[in-house]
């Protein structure tokens, strides 16, 4: 009984290794550009992009872009390397990158059964706030200042 539950338990554990090692997570800012991996070690020229499995955000069908499909909400923000597609890299550019765009994007090869997973994560941009957040430091040189004068 006890050698049962090791099974499950290594099983589970390897599970957990396998799909932890095929995401690969993206982080961007808010606004800003970022590049989507998706590479492929076979031949093809077909691969289908997917936000959290349901909206289309590209496709690419025998090597042309195709906007076809395309959810409303990516229309003038994807972007992508055609000359790359030969050496089997179909990653792609997300650009003006909103709140919303965080999740989980899949580009999908009709020849295999595993997806390329990327998790993206958006931020604020905070660099106006490397300014304003010393402040204990602006209290400290200003005391400085007065104990000194």
């Amino acid at each position: 009984m006890n050698g049962r539950y090791f099974v499950v338990f290594a099983f589970l554990m390897l599970i957990n290794s396998v799909s932890m090692q095929s995401v690969h997570v993206v982080n961007a800012n808010l606004g800003h550009s970022v590049i989507l991996p998706c590479t492929a070690n076979h031949r093809t020229l077909t691969v289908y992009w997917r936000y959290n499995d349901s909206k289309t955000v590209f496709d690419i069908i025998k090597g042309e872009v195709k906007f076809d499909e395309q959810d409303p909400v990516y229309k003038g923000r994807v972007g992508c390397f055609p000359l790359e597609f030969a050496k089997g890299n179909f990653s792609i550019k997300l650009s003006k990158l909103k709140k919303s765009d965080v999740g989980i994007y899949t580009c999908h090869f009709p020849s295999t059964l595993t997806p390329g997973t990327v998790q993206l994560r958006v931020t604020e941009n905070r660099t106006g706030d490397v300014m304003r957040r010393p402040d204990s430091l602006l209290l400290f040189l200003l005391g400085c200042v007065l104990l000194s004068n």
